[in-house]
């Protein structure tokens, strides 16, 4: 090889080695930091997507609960105490019950709308917290 051939070699090489040089430390640092901050927002998602999971079998447990209370209530004898104010009602039904590995307290009211017709709310909670309230026509047949 000449001495020019020598200079040729070292330029192709000097100019190949600008090309890979590879990556600077900002870059690392700015994707790295890019990186972590997708990894929290998924996080976050995964952990906002889990409360709401759990709130919502809870209010389907506590709706299941309230309607196998509703039906008691239709298949039990008029409450003839029942007045033209809300009150308790329906007192020899259960006030707990369990879906699941659920517990509530289930709270039946009723009020007289007209002779023979009450309106019944059950509330189901837990913890102290409503989560739920249904209504339903009751007749005295």
């Amino acid at each position: 090889m000449t001495v020019s051939g020598k200079e040729s070699a070292k330029a192709r090489k000097s100019a190949r080695s600008r090309h890979q040089r590879g990556l600077t430390l900002i870059e690392v640092v700015i994707a790295v930091a890019l990186a972590a901050f997708l990894g929290l927002a998924l996080l976050r998602g995964l952990s906002a997507l889990t409360i709401n999971q759990g709130k919502h079998s809870e209010r389907v447990a506590a709706l299941i609960a309230a309607r196998r209370q509703i039906e008691l209530v239709k298949q039990s004898s008029y409450d003839v105490s029942v007045t033209g104010t809300p009150g308790p009602a329906y007192s020899s039904l259960s006030n707990n019950v369990t879906i699941g590995d659920m517990p509530f307290a289930l709270t039946t009211t009723a009020q007289l709308l007209e002779t023979d017709v009450q309106l019944v709310t059950v509330v189901a909670g837990n913890d102290g917290n409503d989560i739920i309230r249904l209504q339903a026509y009751k007749v005295n047949r």
